[in-house]
């Protein structure tokens, strides 16, 4: 028996046709993720590779080799991009910290002008992003990219500067309509166009330090 919110979050991700949409990355804990990453949206899409919608849900809430098996068939040939790449590193270094990736849209594609209108037309508080902070609580969600920011921005109520040192982060604000708090950082994006690989990479390990000193 589900509860009430597991319920609500299933219901939300069926869908009749198309892809079936993707809340987080497969994890049996997600419920008490200490920390998020969020990002735009995933790219593996997903419908006719399970054999229900129940088999993928419950891939990805209870059985995730399950689903990883399923994504690395269909997605063998796929380099691993460098966004992916560097979420697999942060997540690593924040090991054993329970993390959940996540996204500010749910609906899995490799170009996000394809993300569907009404999703992106979804006021900010009924977002299914906004259902999950406010029902996990995590204690520190890490923003990556202008649209994951301004999410943060707009659902927070605060401003992010992704440009400040890591040292000179979190901004720590309540999540909305709860009495717990976040520690809130932002990263202009993954993908390296602004600063060198090492660069990134250094300021991603500073992220990571500063993330375990508030979990």
């Amino acid at each position: 028996m589900l509860d009430p919110n597991e319920l609500w979050f299933k219901q939300k991700c069926y869908t009749s046709e198309g892809p079936y949409l993707l809340p987080f990355a497969p994890n049996i804990n997600w419920k008490s993720a200490s920390v998020f990453i969020v990002g735009l949206n995933p790219t593996g899409s997903f419908r006719d590779e399970f054999d229900s919608f129940e088999h993928y849900w419950q891939a990805l809430t209870r059985h995730p080799d399950t689903y990883k098996k399923i994504h690395q068939e269909k997605y063998l040939r796929r380099p691993e991009s460098r966004t992916s790449k560097r979420i697999r590193y942060l997540t690593e270094w924040l090991d054993p910290v329970n993390v959940l990736v996540t996204n500010t849209f749910a609906y899995p594609t490799t170009n996000p002008l394809f993300i569907p209108t009404h999703i992106r037309r979804e006021p900010v508080g009924e977002r299914l992003l906004s259902r999950l902070l406010r029902t996990c609580k995590p204690k520190v969600v890490f923003f990556h990219g202008a649209e994951a920011r301004k999410f943060g921005e707009a659902f927070f109520g605060v401003k992010l500067n992704p440009y400040l040192e890591p040292s000179r982060q979190p901004v720590i604000r309540c999540i909305p309509d709860t009495d717990s708090v976040s520690s809130l950082f932002a990263y202009h994006h993954l993908v390296g166009r602004v600063e060198t690989k090492d660069v990134t990479d250094m300021k991603l390990r500073q992220f990571a330090e500063r993330i375990l000193q508030r979990v």
